[in-house]
């Protein structure tokens, strides 16, 4: 298995935004690609500007492959 833990912090009053399209990245990656186990993402407790993201690959190949998709490409290219 291959695996992401990521930390964001938002920009004050971006969450709604950025949740609405990590949540189109995260559904895309369980729908189309099957070697995604697991997206989550979740808001910290304690600071309502970071987020975190929990992704799981069967494999290293999985992950990379998911890099390449257009729904994770806009991420890697900022």
């Amino acid at each position: 298995m291959c695996g992401l833990l990521l930390k964001t912090q938002l920009k004050p009053g971006s969450f709604a935004a950025f949740m609405d399209a990590v949540h189109v990245n995260a559904a895309a990656s369980l729908r189309d690609e099957p070697g995604c186990l697991t997206f989550d993402v979740m808001r910290d407790r304690s600071d309502p500007d970071q987020v975190w993201l929990n992704e799981v690959y069967v494999d290293e190949a999985a992950f990379e492959a998911h890099t390449r998709t257009a729904h994770a490409g806009r991420w890697w290219n900022h």
